[in-house]
């Protein structure tokens, strides 16, 4: 007699996960992976793996949804093997679906399918956010596998002015923003002083101001979130200043860019993360000269000017000049004037751009100076409207031909910086190669983040007198 028994083992049962399933709100280095066990027959070449992601785990706006993801964005591994598949998304109901196809192997039921994204994921609210996993063994039906959540945990920031004078009235922003967008309860404290419970609204900082000590010197200033002990808490520090020292410290991002060139997130959104979440004093949108028509440049002016209006925040006008002669941050001083851009025949040469930025009053910010596609070629470099290079962006650190070049999981996918071509690299373009002939060549930080986070990289400390347009320009000078 024989007896014939089914049963169900446990290479049967599909399975995903998360790794890691816990990050923090605004984290830049949130790179996970999804790993999938396919169960039963396993996957072939005609099968296919579906990711779908919300949105805002993520981190996109409504009006600006994810752009195309394609296998440079995405690695796929099969028991520590790296597999070339086919990866597409598509864009549905606020979810990435990021899908995995053509497998060049046969994967067996039991084996784990680990699919890496390259990009960190960057929710700006805490939740639980499910990260659903669809397979199809290439019948044409497509079914759920059991998956996970990715729990996302609150985080802060804060922002104090870094000099200021005695006894000056001296501002706190601390960004803390709840599952709902409400901003989250705030203790804050100065050295030795006491402890203040500070409240925001929806969709804004928390604010609220203080008294500096009367004694220059430094004082450290800590905030945490109330009744969440475990959320780590964040500092500050505070210079008071001598009496008679009138400069402050400001910082800004003057260089990055959105979906008006070759990034994306709109340039609405790329300002209010520079004020309400990095809580920068100052910011710069650059996008780049030949992929602005008149009516975006027009748009980029207006939005500058009215952000340029609002309390404790500049914004300054520009673009970015691409050439041969390495690129270059045009910064204006107002809104309105025409971009002269490498297209046009009056501005492919930097001798050209440099003149019209002394008739137009421009600052030129030397870019990215040692990279492998438009190194700076310092023959053509004039102080006179040139005052400052940018020796750390996304694409490493230049400044100096032998300097280790950082590049990190914080470069946004869509201009990473993964090669030789677009890293710091190139021998004699460095910036104390620009020393050489312009000892007194500024240095500053920046961004160059394509998905209009401005704050989330490099900065340029700027001492002024105050944190409008024309003082920073003024200052860069």
């Amino acid at each position: 007699m024989f007896v014939l028994v089914w049963g169900v083992g446990p290479s049967s049962a599909s399975r995903a996960w998360v790794d890691p399933d816990t990050t923090y709100v605004e984290r830049l280095d949130g790179i996970h992976t999804v790993h999938v066990v396919p169960g039963r027959s396993g996957l072939g070449f005609e099968g296919r793996l579906e990711v779908q992601l919300p949105w805002t785990l993520v981190g996109f706006e409504a009006s600006f949804p994810p752009p195309a993801i394609t296998s440079d964005q995405v690695d796929v591994w099969v028991s520590g093997e790296r597999l070339r598949c086919r990866v597409g998304s598509e864009v549905e109901s606020r979810q990435l679906r990021v899908i995995v196809d053509r497998f060049p192997v046969s994967i067996a039921g039991d084996d784990t399918v680990s699919i890496g994204f390259r990009f960190p994921w960057i929710p700006s609210r805490p939740g639980r956010y499910p990260v659903r996993v669809l397979i199809d063994r290439g019948y044409g039906k497509t079914r759920p596998v059991p998956s996970g959540v990715v729990v996302v945990r609150p985080a802060l920031r804060l922002a104090l002015p870094s000099r200021v004078a005695p006894g000056a009235t001296v501002p706190i922003r601390i960004h803390a923003p709840g599952s709902d967008g409400d901003a989250l309860p705030v203790e804050f404290r100065l050295e030795n002083g006491p402890v203040r419970i500070l409240e925001g609204v929806e969709g804004a900082p928390v604010r609220g101001h203080f008294d500096a000590p009367d004694e220059p010197g430094f004082y450290w200033a800590e905030a945490r979130l109330v009744g969440e002990p475990d959320v780590a808490p964040v500092a500050a520090v505070l210079r008071v200043r001598e009496t008679g020292d009138s400069l402050g410290l400001w910082w800004a991002d003057l260089h990055g860019h959105s979906a008006l060139s070759d990034g994306f997130g709109s340039p609405e959104g790329y300002y209010r993360h520079a004020r309400n979440i990095a809580l920068l004093d100052a910011a710069a949108l650059t996008d780049h000269d030949v992929m602005l028509d008149g009516e975006e440049w027009g748009r980029v002016g207006v939005l500058a000017d009215s952000m340029e209006s609002l309390v404790g925040f500049s914004a300054l006008p520009g673009y970015e000049w691409s050439s041969r002669f390495g690129d270059r941050t045009v910064l204006l001083p107002r809104a309105g004037i025409d971009v002269l851009g490498r297209s046009d025949p009056a501005g492919d040469h930097a001798f050209e751009l440099q003149a019209w930025a002394k008739t137009t009053g421009a600052v030129l910010l030397l870019q990215h100076p040692a990279s492998g596609f438009r190194s700076v070629d310092w023959r053509f470099h004039d102080p006179g409207v040139e005052p400052v290079c940018e020796v750390y962006s996304m694409h490493g650190f230049a400044f100096s031909d032998t300097s280790a070049n950082p590049l990190t999981s914080r470069v946004p996918w869509t201009a990473r910086a993964a090669s030789p071509r677009l890293a710091m690299g190139t021998p004699g373009r460095s910036y104390l190669t620009g020393m050489e002939t312009d000892p007194a060549l500024g240095v500053i930080a920046a961004g160059d983040i394509h998905s209009a986070r401005p704050g989330d990289l490099g900065l340029a400390a700027v001492f002024a007198g105050s944190a409008n347009r024309g003082v920073i320009l003024d200052a860069l000078r």
